[in-house]
């Protein structure tokens, strides 16, 4: 059982979200992410930046290093969960190790916090 109980992020649908081409300046507070494509995890992280997670996630959205990946993946998604910065780091270990996404391979030096996953 989950340490943590997490909203994922979705659309307003209810769909999982695209990275490309949208506007996550709306979002705000400290979280953790996930983007993904296909059956691969692309890249796990998160942000305690006081603008909100929304602008690490506006950042993504235009990074050729990361959308690189549609080529061999398909659309790119992400979501996201808001946390207190307290468990950020041990959630995002949790979830690197979790997934083993293909950017990234160093997560935070932290105890993992388990949090239920999207799906």
């Amino acid at each position: 059982m989950p340490t943590l109980q997490v909203r994922w992020g979705t659309t307003a649908n209810n769909l999982w979200c695209p990275l490309r081409n949208n506007d996550f300046s709306t979002l705000v507070g400290s979280g953790v992410y996930i983007i993904w494509g296909g059956q691969r995890t692309v890249k796990v992280g998160q942000s305690d930046d006081s603008e909100g997670i929304g602008r690490r996630l506006s950042s993504h959205s235009r990074d050729t290093t990361i959308l690189d990946y549609e080529q061999f993946l398909g659309i790119l998604f992400v979501t996201w969960a808001n946390l207190l910065p307290q468990y950020l780091n041990g959630v995002e270990r949790f979830l690197g190790d979790h997934y083993r996404p293909i950017i990234g391979d160093r997560f935070p030096n932290a105890v993992p916090i388990s949090v239920n996953l999207p799906g």
